[in-house]
């Protein structure tokens, strides 16, 4: 009801720029109708630079409003910001998110993207090619944040492409990355996504959660080091490797002996 009431306030709105909508565990209360009125009503904010939207555990959310929030994003040509949060639903799955990361790669104006998927058990490798696909055409792209914790069915195909379209984000100055809990990401998921940091030539800050990653080893964290020594304008290095017990002190120490180098 709510929301309901919402959208008619919305849409008076006309020249707003910055939106940040925020529906956490409603998955009893919130109509469905309500949430697809709501994503047609902010479709005519033809200005926004900004859209947050975070729609926690709201498990009541069906394929048609993902598919026409993914239409009505894809229309924000001026989008700098985007941040979508769909933390914790796990009804969510690879239909779910299509309309959306195909269409993603139209807006080109983009400089920060942060999606959150953590928990979002049903989301595979086929959701992370698509949106790596469209993330290549991202070429303003400055801040990606990406959280893939607990998504356990991401395999190295997924990573493989991912780490195909980091590389070619040229203008990318911070990389925000957690995969913790994810069962699939051992030392050779950690390889392939270091193979695509090292042409980031304009990397100030990396951020890498790898915590309760049992099949990660200090060879994995060796590869990421190697990588990470071409990263010439790197600043600021935070690695969270918690719960490992394959993992020494070793790569650590080669690691800050490498930033001594940048400095």
């Amino acid at each position: 009801h709510v929301v309901g009431n919402l959208v008619p306030s919305l849409n008076t709105l006309k020249n707003i720029n910055s939106l940040h909508l925020v529906f956490s565990y409603c998955h009893k209360t919130f109509p469905d109708k309500n949430l697809q009125k709501m994503i047609t009503g902010i479709k005519t904010f033809k200005h926004l630079s900004t859209l947050k939207l975070t729609l926690t555990s709201c498990k009541k959310i069906t394929n048609q409003n993902f598919k026409t929030l993914g239409k009505a994003v894809a229309g924000f040509k001026n989008l700098k910001t985007l941040h979508l949060d769909f933390k914790g639903d796990t009804k969510i799955e690879d239909s779910s998110l299509h309309e959306i990361f195909t269409r993603l790669g139209k807006l080109k104006s983009l400089t920060n993207l942060k999606l959150e998927l953590t928990g979002c058990s049903k989301i595979s490798s086929e959701s992370l090619i698509r949106f790596s696909v469209s993330l290549k055409e991202l070429s303003s792209l400055k801040i990606l944040t990406l959280l893939l914790n607990d998504c356990s069915e991401i395999t190295g195909d997924g990573l493989k492409e991912l780490s195909s379209s980091i590389a070619s984000l040229k203008t990318l100055s911070e990389l925000h990355l957690d995969v913790s809990d994810d069962r699939n990401v051992g030392d050779l998921g950690i390889e392939i996504l270091a193979e695509g940091l090292a042409n980031l030539k304009s990397l100030t800050v990396f951020d890498l959660d790898i915590d309760n990653c049992h099949s990660i080893s200090d060879k994995g964290l060796c590869a990421l080091n190697c990588q990470l020594r071409n990263c010439s304008k790197l600043q600021n290095i935070q690695i969270y490797a918690q719960k490992i017990s394959n993992i020494s002190e070793k790569p650590f120490l080669s690691l800050a002996h490498s930033l001594k180098e940048l400095e």
